[in-house]
């Protein structure tokens, strides 16, 4: 279970752009890898649903900006690829070990290469509503809320306060 939470972790807020042709990837790609490669937090924020935002709990919110943290890890290229496509049957991704408030409807594949063995692939799950394409964010599900939970208070035990810093 630890282990799909760490994937999740690290694909879930890494966003979508691309190249042209397709809606969502046409929609989302400018806004998307400027906020990224500016490492513009309020414009990422921006391009999530609304209904993923609603009544999160401070826990819930702290994952949250943890996540959209970390698409600020890299830059994505100007040569970046992407696939766009329609997710099937009843079933989300990750199972039951994430929760989304909101159904996505697409998923998009992001590619490029970071060196010349190496690349990266990027997926991001999306919903249009109204003609605007929007990306789709979940959370862990309780159980897995709880070892965030944990984690978090045991990074937060590891280093030191402020405090300790400021003294030495």
């Amino acid at each position: 279970m630890r282990f799909v939470v760490m994937l999740v972790l690290g694909a879930v807020f890494v966003g979508c752009s691309g190249s042209g042709g397709v809606g969502p990837s046409d929609q989302l790609d400018d806004a998307f890898v400027a906020s990224v490669n500016y490492k513009d937090g309020d414009r990422l924020a921006g391009l999530i649903h609304p209904g993923c935002l609603t009544d999160l709990t401070s826990l819930e919110q702290k994952f949250l900006d943890e996540q959209l943290e970390r698409n600020f890890s890299r830059t994505i290229p100007e040569g970046h690829s992407a696939t766009v496509a329609g997710l099937k049957g009843d079933e989300l991704p990750f199972g039951d070990a994430m929760r989304w408030p909101i159904r996505p409807t697409h998923q998009i594949a992001i590619e490029f290469n970071t060196d010349e063995h190496s690349s990266v692939s990027i997926i991001r799950f999306l919903r249009e509503q109204d003609g605007e394409w929007s990306m789709v964010v979940c959370f862990p599900n309780d159980e897995n809320m709880k070892l965030y939970e944990e984690k978090l208070r045991a990074r937060q035990n590891a280093s030191p306060s402020e405090e300790e810093v400021a003294s030495r």
